[in-house]
């Protein structure tokens, strides 16, 4: 695995916090929260070196549509497979997003890709939940622990740590969530600016708005990061305003608040952070946006990504290569994906149980540091799982001071 700098440890031991919120789990209830999968839609890999022609029928037969990863919709044959604004994934052309219609049904298009001979694989889009919420913060008493707060030393040693280094701006963040106030005085001069993108005065601009995509990294205008949200048909999506959320701005805080004397300490004064908003207000995603977050990531000069939801063995029912493989590619480029180990109120060892896993933590891959929760005593928290083969360390969690929008 690659190696990072001795700050990098730190930084991501606060990434995934375990206080519940009973008005926004209520709210989820109501929303997309039971929903397991994204109905008539279909993600497909096709072998390599299958013949364009064989893949349009093989989606014409299903009376299917391609969804890129822009949201557009193509008939199998108004793809063309050699255009990039056409795919589906940025990172890898074989994946599809299929959208099918309704009276076909999702297990019939399922069954009928699957046996199909040139198909690698076929899954359910399936829709993921928050692992964290949002609580209130009231002291950083994880970074140094004077016992004011539970027992002295239960904590990061943040001062030790910034004895050898406060970070560094070469260290770009990838932030998947729900979203962040990037014009937070805490926050806002440690936000990452796309280097590529520019605005219509040509020199970037506050939100670069000249609908061109200057990099040409196949996002227009995505000067402070993107927003997806087109698999839970969100009012607002795909486009390069990430929303602003509690949740998003308290994990950007933990990272990286400005040491400006105004606000509290990031666990890095220098960083770079990412702001990838892949899930609706409530935290919920789909596996389609995940991938594509995690590829944007990649393609654009992340060291690292926070990720902190994901779903049971269960729930995910095998339909997992997809998001595997986009942490694969994460692998391959040396970039640390960083994932919460989940909460379940109950502090057993559900993770050593075949049919508790929870991904993408316990993919096996060796880039990824899956992290549980502790308290104030320095003890496992009372609602973080755990598990001694599937999870790499533990982190301050609840309870946690940091940022949130302002007004």
């Amino acid at each position: 695995m690659k190696k990072y700098p001795f700050f990098v440890v730190f930084l991501v031991m606060f990434l995934f916090l375990s206080e519940s919120n009973p008005k926004l789990a209520q709210a989820i209830q109501g929303i997309e929260y039971s929903q397991k999968y994204v109905l008539n839609e279909v993600l497909v890999k096709f072998k390599k070196d299958v013949l364009a022609e064989i893949v349009q029928q093989s989606i014409d037969y299903l009376q299917g549509k391609v969804v890129t990863y822009l949201g557009q919709e193509l008939s199998a044959y108004e793809r063309v497979p050699s255009l990039f604004s056409h795919r589906s994934f940025t990172g890898d052309p074989d994946l599809l997003l299929i959208k099918v219609p309704e009276y076909l049904g999702i297990e019939r298009a399922m069954s009928l890709l699957r046996a199909n001979p040139n198909v690698e694989y076929a899954e359910k889009n399936i829709v993921l939940h928050p692992l964290t919420s949002d609580p209130y913060y009231y002291q950083q008493w994880s970074l140094q622990n004077t016992g004011a707060k539970g027992i002295p030393d239960a904590d990061i040693d943040a001062p030790e740590a910034w004895a050898i280094s406060t970070g560094s701006p070469d260290i770009i963040v990838a932030v998947i969530d729900v979203g962040i106030d990037d014009s937070h005085p805490d926050l806002e001069s440690n936000i990452w600016i796309n280097p590529g993108e520019w605005g219509p005065d040509g020199e970037g601009g506050d939100k670069s708005n000249n609908d061109k995509d200057d990099d040409n990294n196949g996002y227009a205008d995505d000067y402070r990061g993107w927003h997806w949200g087109w698999g839970l048909q969100e009012e607002v999506r795909n486009d390069p305003n990430p929303i602003q959320s509690e949740h998003g701005t308290v994990i950007a805080g933990i990272i990286g608040a400005v040491w400006n004397d105004i606000g509290i300490k990031g666990i890095n004064q220098n960083v770079k952070i990412m702001n990838l908003n892949a899930e609706n207000p409530y935290g919920v995603t789909t596996t389609s946006d995940m991938v594509n977050a995690i590829d944007y990531a990649i393609e654009n000069g992340a060291s690292i990504i926070s990720c902190s939801l994901g779903a049971s063995e269960s729930d995910w029912e095998g339909n997992i290569e997809s998001f595997e493989q986009a942490i694969v590619r994460a692998k391959n480029k040396g970039v640390l994906f960083v994932s919460a180990c989940g909460n379940t109120d109950v502090g057993w060892d559900n993770l050593e149980v075949l049919w508790h896993n929870i991904y993408p933590g316990c993919f096996p891959e060796e880039n990824i540091i899956n992290v549980l929760t502790t308290n104030y005593y320095d003890e496992l928290d009372i609602t973080s799982c755990w598990g001694f083969s599937k999870v790499d360390i533990g982190a301050p969690g609840t309870q946690i001071f940091s940022t949130v929008v302002h007004s």
